[in-house]
């Protein structure tokens, strides 16, 4: 939770450190899912250092091992957060399949990414090369899937 928090926060050196240590525990006690999520904080503060298609990769390759072990608990996070990262980097299309992979795991109960997802398809289709103000309204005022459950 820590590292997730310092990515939300920009604080990337600390996320940085963060990362080093989850990585860590995770070659001592085995724990795939540890060490995926340290290599997307790792590739977050790489990406907002100055490593951008090494931050990139590295999320990539984290969403990848995730999916292939089907430990897909904050899946959804991890799509959504690389897809903002694709955005800040112009790949319009790489960002909106990220977050439409985002979103497809909010239907699978794994909401944490979906409203980060929502924002990257509005930015989108504000900022990208087909321009569609309507589609960027629609996904800022959508309902999130976590929100309508009872």
């Amino acid at each position: 939770m820590q590292g997730v928090a310092q990515c939300l926060q920009g604080a990337w050196e600390q996320c940085l450190l963060t990362a080093e240590q989850t990585l860590e525990i995770a070659q001592h006690v085995g724990a795939p899912y540890m060490r995926s999520m340290g290599c997307v904080f790792e590739g977050m503060a790489r990406f907002h250092r100055g490593e951008r298609a090494a931050g990139l990769a590295l999320i990539a390759h984290s969403a990848e091992e995730l999916e292939e072990a089907q430990t897909r608990l904050a899946l959804s996070l991890v799509y959504a957060q690389h897809a903002e990262l694709l955005v800040e980097d112009l790949q319009w299309e790489a960002a909106r399949t990220q977050a439409e992979g985002a979103l497809a795991r909010a239907v699978e109960e794994d909401p944490l990414g979906e409203v980060a997802a929502h924002r990257v398809l509005a930015s989108i289709a504000a900022r990208g090369p087909a321009l569609d103000w309507a589609g960027a309204q629609q996904h800022l005022e959508v309902d999130p899937i976590s929100w309508t459950r009872g």
